[in-house]
């Protein structure tokens, strides 16, 4: 009902309602239930915070659990009258990123390896998302376009290769520069234009 109220607002002041889903994965540390974060590897989880936790390794049933939480939650998103519906997969933070990138995904199995592979998830989470609300919403996907950490993590030219492959998926890609505080940066420390070799 909240998430409802939140869109009829937006609606009534003009705008497209929009929602965010994301998992934070090998970053979800839970400091509350304790409970565990997955990822697509057991490694330690990367906040800005540094807590002492590892992210277990999500086998096939934690996979199938996210895919059928985001089946869920894009049906909610539309039952509540949201015209778009973005998964997030930027900053170093979603788990779509981590699945991309090789500095957190090694993984041997049909989810790790090549870029195909490692763009699995990514591809039945969007594809799902649109079978639970057909036309109702536009789907959108926010993902970083460089990982800025070098050779252990994903590149724009690897994004780029990626995105040609799975072009016709998301209705709009939402494309970030790297992690937060690469994107985020005030003008004031960052060089003009530092973004644009990526564009």
């Amino acid at each position: 009902p909240a998430l409802a109220k939140m869109a009829k607002a937006m609606h009534e002041h003009g705008a497209l309602a929009g929602i965010q889903l994301a998992y934070s994965g090998i970053n979800g540390p839970n400091l509350y239930t304790k409970e565990v974060p997955r990822g697509p590897s057991a490694l330690p989880i990367r906040t800005f915070t540094n807590d002492p936790v590892q992210a277990r390794a999500m086998d096939r049933e934690d996979i199938r659990d996210l895919r059928r939480w985001h089946r869920n939650a894009f049906k909610r998103a539309r039952q509540a009258g949201f015209d778009l519906v973005c998964l997030y997969g930027a900053h170093g933070f979603g788990i779509i990123q981590h699945f991309l990138s090789t500095a957190t995904n090694q993984r041997s199995d049909e989810y790790g390896g090549s870029l195909e592979n490692r763009s699995r998830l990514m591809r039945e989470l969007i594809e799902e998302g649109r079978d639970a609300i057909g036309d109702a919403c536009g789907l959108t996907l926010r993902l970083s376009l460089d990982e800025m950490i070098g050779e252990l993590g994903f590149a724009n030219s690897e994004v780029r290769d990626m995105i040609e492959m799975h072009a016709e998926l998301p209705d709009l890609w939402d494309l970030a520069h790297g992690a937060w505080e690469d994107c985020s940066g005030p003008s004031r420390f960052k060089e003009e234009a530092a973004q644009e070799s990526l564009v």
